[in-house]
């Protein structure tokens, strides 16, 4: 019986090593579904970038772009390096189902307005590239600042169309969305709104007028830590303020708490939770 228990740890730890090399090999390149469907050459879903958040690197988004592959018959067919130069490194080819489009930064301090001026200009690439039309935006943490951002800005500079957006962990009423400078910033919300606004909540809420008003947003947040209503950095109001900004102009607003020690900031994206969430909302599976 001793044998047998020492054998399951032995084969429990490999597993989970096992797990975590995949993981790292695999975190900033492409990935194909198995069993695909479809002619090569035949773009008809819609592109889905992945934008990280402040010093964000391919480890943020890489694990959960694998489940989305693994269990989600996604296709991670393409990683976007962003130079330190603003030139970009396209590895990949898009695929014709569900595409997803990993953004990296070789800068990894990179700024809202840095962020959103390569989304933009990665957005044209694809539509000169691949004629793409239209385009969903995931970001985490100050990522989800510059998601939005681009889409409110999006249709001044490319004929591209924001289809759906998902925000996570989005310091919407903070007063620094990049760094932890200013503690966990907690803010009343009442039935009209945060009682005091941040300059990011002001000025979303004066340009997100700009916003297509049929556009879709799934906006996830978490409580890791009760004392605190937070993730352990981003307060939960302060994520719930999106609600406020976005009601100006659409009704298609999904909002999705997630609660428990696997709702920190750090490990919302790698939350099962929030991998079907994303998946329903993106894809309706």
């Amino acid at each position: 019986m001793k044998l047998m228990l020492e054998s399951g740890i032995i084969l429990i730890v490999l597993g989970i090593i096992i797990g975590l090399v995949w993981g790292y090999i695999h975190a900033g390149k492409v990935l194909y579904a198995e069993n695909e469907v479809g002619h090569e050459n035949d773009y008809n879903d819609v592109p889905t970038l992945f934008i990280p958040g402040f010093f964000g690197s391919r480890f943020s988004f890489g694990s959960l772009l694998g489940r989305l592959v693994t269990n989600f018959r996604a296709n991670k067919s393409m990683v976007i390096v962003v130079k330190r130069d603003g030139s970009l490194k396209v590895i990949g080819e898009l695929k014709q189902s569900r595409p997803l489009v990993q953004i990296l930064f070789s800068n990894k301090s990179v700024r809202v307005s840095e962020q959103t001026n390569a989304i933009i200009r990665i957005v044209n690439l694809l539509h000169t590239n691949y004629e793409i039309d239209r385009v969903n935006l995931v970001g985490h943490s100050m990522g989800s600042i510059s998601v939005l951002w681009s889409a409110v800005n999006m249709g001044e500079q490319t004929d591209v169309v924001i289809n759906k957006i998902v925000t996570i962990a989005g310091p919407f009423n903070d007063i620094e969305v990049a760094t932890n400078a200013h503690g966990i910033e907690q803010t009343e919300l009442t039935k009209d709104g945060p009682v005091s606004q941040s300059k990011v909540y002001q000025v979303l809420s004066q340009t997100v007028k700009k916003l297509p008003a049929n556009t879709e947003i799934l906006n996830i947040g978490g409580v890791s830590d009760s004392r605190n209503n937070s993730d352990g950095s981003v307060s939960i109001n302060s994520v719930r303020s999106l609600r406020f900004i976005v009601n100006q102009i659409t009704r298609r607003y999904q909002e999705l708490i997630v609660t428990g020690k696997n709702a920190s900031h750090r490990l919302l994206h790698e939350n099962r939770q929030v991998d079907k969430s994303i998946a329903i909302f993106l894809w309706d599976s």
